[in-house]
């Protein structure tokens, strides 16, 4: 997952690398804590 700390550029740039950290975030931890059975229904 890439460090949005080391970004640069505007501040638009900056904010959409904190933003796409936080999806990826929420991404892998509603993998993480998915139910199996409702993880099988979503595959």
């Amino acid at each position: 997952m890439p460090d949005p700390t080391d970004t640069g550029g505007t501040r638009e740039h900056i904010m959409a690398a904190y933003r796409d950290v936080r999806e990826r975030l929420k991404t892998r931890i509603s993998r993480r804590f998915l139910l199996p059975e409702a993880k099988n229904a979503t595959d």
